[in-house]
């Protein structure tokens, strides 16, 4: 759980500069991170902390400030984040300003453009082989602005065809609309898009992995659940037997399916630095040595309820932190 020292000038409005040049472009999430952390003028906070207030995952406010660090609004360094002043905002690449307006190309422009360019006379070429018959102007326009507007190479444009293909999805307005949010996600080299690729397809194993241990048919997994996979797979690196063994856990304790109750059980376990089915033996063994079997508790309803041995060792992970945390200097 990383520590965040927020530092910035002391406002809490926000700066134009941030609206007009960075707000409208950016992630909806990032935007909520980035302005909770200003509400904070120079208090600590967690990741874990800012994403239990905004209800999103901690994964996701690391990606918020790796995002803002690249855009140049915020930087980060030993564990603090420092806010750049308003009024000196970081300048954008000169090819960025270049190619911030979409062109709209006459067709003579684009003829000429054919004539005087091989890269774009193949671009046409392979694209009508693609598509399988004549290109229209507006779809020619698309093409042209993909190499023109977007600056991609013509090896990752003839990428971006294949990827759409293999969706079935090989038409120019959604051609251009991925294209857009590759460059968006800084992807403009075959070896990131290749990267992108290959992330994009073991995310699909582990969703159908965990859709076939869950039991789920019929529907797709929601944005919510592949961002908790996501968490887990690729941020603390659980494997799919150790998904297994969390999920176990969530259905006998729970009696169904809860993404969040499973999302607390590997996150306790990270943090632990529990890793394996054998870890989590040895954590089980440990607190049946020194706490026993069984404990019961009351309830707000005056009944008795059996903690189980999981619940049990969780809370005591969750106490051990506590004390640990209360323990530790102030800062």
């Amino acid at each position: 759980m990383a520590k965040r020292m927020m530092k910035h000038g002391g406002y809490v409005a926000v700066p134009y500069e941030f609206i007009d040049q960075y707000m409208c472009n950016a992630n909806g999430t990032f935007v909520k991170v980035y302005l909770y952390a200003m509400r904070y003028d120079g208090a600590e906070l967690t990741d874990e902390g800012i994403a239990e207030a905004l209800g999103i995952l901690e994964s996701d406010v690391l990606k918020a400030w790796r995002y803002w660090e690249k855009q140049g609004v915020v930087s980060l360094e030993n564990g603090e984040v420092a806010f750049h002043p308003a009024q000196k905002p970081m300048p954008k690449p000169a090819e960025e300003k270049k190619s911030s307006g979409k062109k709209k190309y006459s067709e003579q422009e684009m003829v000429q453009a054919m004539e005087n360019n091989q890269e774009l006379k193949f671009l046409y070429s392979f694209a009508q082989q693609k598509l399988g018959n004549i290109i229209p102007p507006a779809d020619v326009n698309i093409l042209f602005s993909l190499y023109d507007w977007l600056k991609l190479p013509v090896e990752v444009i003839v990428m971006l065809f294949e990827y759409c293909s293999e969706k079935e999805k090989l038409n120019m307005r959604y051609i251009e609309s991925t294209a857009i949010r590759w460059v968006e996600q800084g992807l403009r080299t075959t070896e990131q898009v290749e990267e992108y690729c290959r992330r994009e397809e073991e995310q699909k194993k582990q969703y159908a992995a965990f859709q076939r241990m869950a039991g789920i048919s019929g529907r797709t997994l929601s944005q919510t659940e592949k961002k908790y996979i996501d968490s887990w797979t690729e941020q603390m690196r659980f494997s799919t037997e150790m998904l297994q063994l969390a999920y176990e856990q969530t259905v006998m304790n729970t009696g169904q399916v809860s993404m969040p109750y499973m999302n607390k059980i590997l996150t306790s376990w990270h943090r632990e630095g529990i890793s394996s089915p054998k870890g989590v033996e040895q954590a089980r063994e440990q607190y049946r040595a020194s706490k026993g079997e069984k404990k019961t508790v009351k309830t707000n309803f005056n009944q008795k309820a059996v903690m189980t041995e999981d619940d049990l060792l969780a809370l005591e992970m969750q106490e051990r932190r506590m004390k640990n945390k209360s323990l530790s200097p102030e800062q």
